[in-house]
């Protein structure tokens, strides 16, 4: 779009509001596709909250917990070396 834009020369303002406008255009037509999925997800999320123990609850949030601090000790590696 960017592109698109600066082709046609546009004064500054224009520019960015053009700008703007395409994309609250295409965010707002990302979130009515995506709505009905809200739907889907909650009624996951009630359903496994009924069906999973809070033994296992608890170890399925632990090894979340520990893949994401090893994935975020990881991505600071490069910047100590």
């Amino acid at each position: 779009m960017k592109g698109y834009l600066l082709s046609r020369r546009f004064e500054k303002s224009t520019f960015v509001g053009a700008n703007g406008v395409y994309i609250a255009f295409v965010n707002g037509l990302k979130t009515a596709v995506l709505s009905p999925l809200l739907f889907v997800g909650v009624g996951l999320g009630l359903a496994l909250h009924w069906m999973i123990d809070q033994a296992l609850f608890m170890k399925v949030v632990y090894v979340q917990l520990g893949v994401a601090g090893v994935k975020l000790i990881g991505d600071s590696l490069p910047a100590l070396l």
